[in-house]
């Protein structure tokens, strides 16, 4: 976290011998910090969506008297 801290060159936390909390701006970050995760999860759960779409070929079959009635009617 120290390091976290030093990249955005702010104190996100509190820090006594007995203590460590959440600055306004550590919590205010932390906000932020959820929003990018549950968007993160959004997508995920968006892009696995689609492995269940059911994919591959349909194969109908039909009665043999269809197929001679539609060679007699043009269908």
């Amino acid at each position: 976290m120290i390091k976290l801290e030093s990249v955005l060159h702010r104190r996100l936390f509190e820090r006594t011998t007995r203590h460590l909390r959440l600055t306004d701006e550590g919590r205010a970050y932390l906000a932020y910090c959820q929003q990018a995760v549950q968007a993160l999860d959004d997508g995920q759960a968006f892009l696995q969506a689609g492995e269940r779409v059911v994919r591959g070929k349909v194969r109908i079959s039909q009665p043999r008297i269809s197929v001679a009635m539609c060679s007699r009617t043009g269908c």
